[in-house]
C-alpha cells in the first residue's frame, strides 16, 4: 500500500497472473466462482476491489 491504495509491481503482477491461469488449468475452473477460489503463495480475491468484470487479487 502507498498513500492508501494498492501498488501494483509488474515483476509480482507477472507471477500472480501465471499461478491464476495454472491454478485454473489445473483445476479445470469453468465458472467465476471457481476461479475466486484461487489462493497461492498468499494472492486472494479482494471483493472491495474487485468489480463484476475485473477480479482483484492481492497478498
Amino acid at each position: 500500500m502507498k498513500n492508501g491504495k494498492p501498488q501494483n509491481i509488474v515483476v509480482y503482477t507477472k507471477h500472480a497472473r501465471g499461478l491464476v491461469v495454472r491454478f485454473c488449468a489445473q483445476t479445470k475452473a469453468k465458472t467465476l466462482n471457481e476461479v475466486k477460489a484461487f489462493n497461492l503463495e498468499n494472492y486472494r480475491i479482494d471483493e472491495s476491489l474487485s468489480t463484476k468484470t475485473n477480479l482483484v487479487f492481492t497478498r
